[in-house]
C-alpha cells in the first residue's frame, strides 16, 4: 500500500478521535460531549479499528500500528468498560444533558414533526367546529368506542379511558419513529392523523367534560409532555427518512445505519417521558385532585418543557466547541 498517501487521508479522523477522548478524560466522561460528538465518537471508533486491522496486514511500520492499537484500545475503554461498569450514571446523564443537546442537535426533524401535527390539529379543530358531525371523520371508531364505553353516571374521569389514551400514545410514538424507513410516509401519516384527531377532540369531547377547563384538566398534566414525545418520535423517524431520501456520499444502508445512531438515543428519551407522563396521568390527571392543580400541573409541565430542551446541556455544549 501507499503507506504516506493512506496515513495522510486517515490522520484528521484518528486526531479527532484523540481529541474526543482527551475531552472525556479531562471533562468528566461521554456526558461532556455533545450529541453529534457522541454519534463521531462511536463512529471513529469502527473506522479507527478497520484501519488497524488493514495496517496491520499490510504495513510494516510498527510506530503505526502501536498508535492504531493505542488509539483503539483507549476509545474502547470509554465507550464500553466504563459504560458497563457506571451504566446508570451514563443514562442520568444523557437524560439530563444528552437528550436536551442531541433534540437541539436536530430541531429541524422535531420542528417538521411538530409543525405536521400542529397544522392538521387546527384543520381538524377548524372543520368540527363549522359542523360537528365531521368530527366522526378524524376520530377513529376505536377511539370513539372507548370514549362512549367509558362514560360513567357520576362524570368521574374514567380510568380505562385514560389508559387507553395512554396506550395509543405508545402505539403512535412507535409508529411514528418506525414508519421511518418507508422514507419517512408513514411517520408523517402517524403524525397527521394524531393531530387530526387531536383537534376534533378538542372541539367535540366526550360527555365526561363538560368544559373546555375540564378538557384541558383531564389532557394537558399529562398531555404537554406526551404530545412532545410524540413530536420527538416523529422527528427520529423523519430523520431515518431523510437518510433514506438523501444519502450522500454513503449507500442508502450505511446512510441509515448512521442516522439510527441518533434516532435510537432519541427514542430512548422519549419512553423516559412517556413513563414521566404516565406517573402524572395516574396521580394528577384521571384523579379527583382539585381542578386548580391540575390545570397548575399542566402548566408547570409546559413551563419545564420549554426550560429542559431549550437550555439544558448548554454549557457542556459551548465547551465542546
Amino acid at each position: 500500500m501507499d503507506e504516506r498517501a493512506f496515513i495522510e487521508r486517515r490522520r484528521p479522523e484518528w486526531e479527532h478521535l484523540a481529541e474526543l477522548l482527551r475531552r472525556t478524560s479531562t471533562r468528566g466522561g461521554l456526558q461532556s460531549l455533545s450529541g453529534s460528538d457522541l454519534s463521531d465518537i462511536g463512529k471513529l471508533y469502527r473506522r479507527v479499528t478497520s484501519d488497524l486491522s488493514y495496517v496491520k496486514s499490510n504495513s510494516v511500520n510498527d510506530e503505526l500500528i502501536i498508535y492504531l492499537n493505542e488509539l483503539a484500545g483507549r476509545a474502547h475503554g470509554v465507550l464500553y468498560i466504563d459504560q458497563s461498569t457506571d451504566g446508570l450514571h451514563s443514562v442520568i446523564q444523557f437524560l439530563l444533558r444528552g437528550f436536551p443537546i442531541l433534540f437541539r442537535a436536530k430541531k429541524r426533524f422535531m420542528a417538521i414533526a411538530a409543525a405536521l401535527m400542529i397544522l392538521s390539529c387546527i384543520f381538524s379543530a377548524a372543520i368540527v367546529a363549522h359542523d360537528s358531525r365531521t368530527a366522526g371523520y378524524f376520530i377513529p371508531t376505536s377511539f370513539q368506542d372507548a370514549g362512549r364505553n367509558s362514560v360513567r353516571p357520576d362524570n368521574e374521569l374514567p380510568a380505562s379511558f385514560s389508559s387507553f389514551l395512554m396506550t395509543h400514545n405508545i402505539q403512535v410514538s412507535l409508529f411514528a419513529f418506525a414508519g421511518g424507513i418507508s422514507f419517512g410516509i408513514f411517520t408523517a401519516f402517524a403524525l397527521i392523523q394524531n393531530g387530526l384527531m387531536l383537534g376534533a377532540f378538542l372541539i367535540k369531547p366526550y360527555p365526561f367534560l363538560k368544559d373546555p377547563l375540564d378538557i384541558i384538566a383531564f389532557l394537558f398534566p399529562h398531555g404537554f409532555i406526551e404530545l412532545t414525545a410524540i413530536a420527538i418520535a416523529g422527528g427520529a423517524g423523519l430523520m431515518l427518512g431523510w437518510s433514506l431520501i438523501a444519502p450522500g456520499n454513503l449507500t442508502r444502508w450505511d446512510s441509515l445505519r448512521k442516522a439510527s445512531s441518533e434516532a435510537i438515543p432519541l427514542m430512548g428519551g422519549v419512553v423516559a417521558m412517556l413513563v414521566v407522563a404516565g406517573c402524572i396521568e395516574s396521580f394528577v390527571s384521571r384523579t379527583s385532585v382539585p381542578r386548580g392543580l391540575q390545570l397548575t400541573v399542566a402548566a408547570v409541565s409546559a413551563v419545564l418543557l420549554v426550560v429542559y430542551f431549550g437550555f439544558a446541556g448548554r454549557r457542556e455544549t459551548k465547551a465542546s466547541r
